[in-house]
């Protein structure tokens, strides 16, 4: 009858938009899925190098250099003081002298502007630890979201896979009785 053929073909035609809709859930939870691993895995890869840059290198590097360069100054002047009341040829030792330390203290400030910048880097390197800190953070929600999204689309689509069973055969038994 063509009531029967037109409920079939509704029944078949929602079928088959669901499980279309199903597929297309599955192929972005795959591709999210993917996404977070690959988030995950940046992040780690960041987390390590920056607890082993921060805390070791760069840090104590810069206190290092900074108490090296106090004491260069300190010793500097303190040799420069000396010769003074040591030597009759005060002028052409202490330019010498002072040459040494200046050279010395220059070397040591390039070598801290360098280390700072290194510094600077890091914390750039934090702040995109905590930016893909909050991808993964959306991603795992995106992924949750999707995953219970699919689960309801099965259960819909099994239902109605059911539903559209025992219409099919109610109505072969009504058949068959007329």
């Amino acid at each position: 009858s063509p009531a029967v053929k037109n409920r079939y073909a509704e029944d078949m035609s929602e079928i088959a938009t669901q499980e279309k809709q199903l597929g297309n859930l599955n192929d972005t939870l795959s591709y999210k899925q993917g996404l977070l691993e690959s988030s995950k895995h940046n992040y780690s890869q960041i987390q390590q190098y920056l607890v082993t840059a921060l805390q070791e290198k760069y840090h104590k590097k810069i206190q290092q250099l900074e108490q090296e360069l106090a004491k260069s100054r300190v010793e500097g002047e303190n040799a420069v003081r000396k010769l003074q009341i040591d030597s009759q040829t005060y002028e052409a030792s202490r330019s010498i002298i002072e040459e040494k330390y200046k050279r010395k203290i220059l070397n040591l400030e390039v070598q801290l502007d360098e280390f700072r910048d290194k510094e600077q880097e890091e914390l750039k390197m934090l702040t995109l630890k905590d930016k893909k800190e909050s991808e993964i953070r959306k991603l795992e929600n995106e992924t949750r979201v999707l995953k219970k999204h699919k689960f309801e689309t099965e259960s819909k689509l099994n239902g109605m896979k059911l539903d559209h069973e025992k219409w099919q055969e109610t109505t072969l038994r009504e058949m068959r009785k007329l």
